[in-house]
């Protein structure tokens, strides 16, 4: 029987030693327990929140929680270096057989190694406290005499000897090397991480031991992008003394608006591990709110370190970006305003307006023979015919962004007066954009600029017979793509009433 406690013992201190540095599936939501380096990578402030229990072989499991936050440090143009700090607390379930917990706080740094490639260095330490206690572990079943043993009869007897506590420092540090798209969204990443560099030392008893060193490796890679669509393929390597591990798999990233907000999405993670495990999570991302479950099982052998677990996670976070909120609204205040009046079938109209030059425009509807309306007057009807002289009405939009300002919505206000007003008036809604991208996504992307003002119009009861929606992509350029500011000019979409 006393075989029976050592062994099982034996394999809570193998399990965790495994567990200490990696057990979450969804180890996005516990960064610094992936690699110290993640609180510089962007400009988002979070605090993540995650628990886990897991079922071992044995009748004894796991509950893991682990709480974390990170704040970067910024300049005017991006984060350049960021801290975090995390708790942790493992045990057993319902018992204190087993109970490690471990506080951490590091700091990372930055470094643009080109426009679209960077690498960040991070440090953290941490401190671990362990315990095991024999005390709940008993020799058997108390034997009943002509009623044989009684599972609910312990016999009492332990094995004190094994009882511990000990505690230790340790020192990580981690690298990542992440290359963004010219539309600065994540296109590949590639991280390394090493736990306890220092290599403790902890003795207590028999079971003194060394804290060996433990290196994870992580990768991710963008390998499919469509305008909801995105998939990437991640792998995960854990490597240290008392075994190695490899979890691999993919994310597929659904997103409500397009990929241009990337602030929302819906993410379906599959993985599987070389411990025969299954993984399958289901994550959402809003702007400042995400949560997530996960599910791993054990197939193909028994595993006895974990046979099933499941995880919830949630999470906190907002954007940090002082640099990105001014540019905004000078953005905002460049926004063609237009004053535009009332249409009268009695009369030629003038509407006045700030191009994205920043010029007057005027914009005259006069008699043309192309189109008609009927105009009733006593006795008889006459005919008018109206075109627009100079048609062209623009909206400007940010670097891959589709939203609506409020200076946006204010004149489509007055447009969906407008056609309401006037059921003979058609109106073309054009979308643009720069040479960013390939042709077929700046076609879609366009296309998706114009169907946000067709869904304004739209939900304002204007008749989807008077609407056109069109996309030229980056075909017809207003200025030249090879500055910034032509870039700007060129991501527009134009509004063309005929009559």
């Amino acid at each position: 029987m006393k075989a029976k406690i050592l062994l099982i013992f034996v394999l809570f201190y193998c399990i965790s030693s495994k567990a200490q540095y990696f057990n979450f599936k969804m180890y996005d939501f516990s960064d610094s327990r992936v690699n110290p380096a993640y609180s510089s990578v962007d400009s988002y402030w979070k605090a993540d929140l995650i628990h886990r229990r897991q079922n071992t072989g044995t009748e004894y499991g796991f509950e893991t929680n682990n709480i974390e936050v990170s704040v970067p440090f910024l300049n005017s143009k991006r984060a350049w270096s960021g801290f975090n700090a995390g708790f942790l607390n493992d045990q057993t379930s319902g018992n204190s057989i087993y109970k490690l917990n471990s506080l951490r706080v590091g700091y990372s740094i930055n470094v643009p190694l080109r426009r679209l490639l960077s690498i960040s260095f991070g440090i953290q330490t941490s401190y671990s406290r362990r315990s095991f206690n024999s005390l709940d572990l008993s020799t058997g079943a108390q034997f009943i005499e002509y009623r044989g043993f009684d599972t609910g009869l312990p016999s009492g007897e332990t094995f004190g000897v094994l009882n511990q506590t000990d505690g230790y420092l340790g020192l990580d540090a981690g690298i990542i090397i992440r290359k963004l798209t010219r539309r600065k969204y994540l296109e590949q990443e590639i991280g390394l991480s090493v736990y306890n560099i220092n290599n403790p030392t902890i003795t207590n008893g028999a079971l003194s031991e060394s804290v060996e060193p433990v290196l994870l490796a992580t990768y991710k890679r963008v390998i499919y992008q469509e305008l909801r669509l995105k998939i990437l393929p991640e792998a995960l390597i854990n490597l240290n003394k008392n075994g190695n591990l490899l979890l691999a798999g993919a994310r597929f990233q659904y997103f409500p608006d397009n990929i241009t907000n990337e602030e929302r999405h819906l993410d379906l993670v599959t993985k599987f591990s070389t411990n025969s495990e299954l993984i399958c999570a289901v994550q959402y991302q809003m702007k400042n709110l995400s949560f997530g479950f996960n599910y791993d099982v054990a197939i193909f052998n028994k595993n006895v370190v974990n046979s099933s677990a499941f995880e919830i996670a949630i999470g906190f976070r907002n954007k940090k970006n002082l640099k990105k909120a001014k540019v905004q609204e000078e953005q905002d205040n460049n926004i063609p305003h237009f004053m535009i009046e009332r249409l009268d079938p009695l009369k030629p109209l003038e509407s006045k307006g700030l191009q994205s030059n920043g010029k007057i425009n005027k914009v005259t509807i006069q008699p043309a023979d192309d189109s008609i309306i009927k105009e009733a007057k006593t006795g008889k009807f006459s005919f008018l015919s109206h075109v627009v002289e100079s048609p062209s009405y623009t909206f400007n939009f940010g670097f891959d962004e589709t939203q609506l300002s409020k200076t946006d919505i204010s004149y489509l206000s007055t447009i969906v007066e407008i056609l309401k007003d006037n059921k003979q008036v058609k109106i073309d809604i054009i979308g643009h954009t720069d040479d960013v991208g390939s042709s077929n996504y700046n076609y879609k992307l366009g296309l998706e600029r114009g169907r946000i003002v067709q869904k304004y119009l739209l939900k304002n009861k204007v008749d989807a017979n008077q609407i056109n929606l069109i996309s030229k992509g980056e075909t017809q350029p207003l200025k030249s793509n090879s500055t910034e500011n032509g870039r700007s000019a060129n991501r527009r979409v134009e509004l063309k009433l005929t009559f």
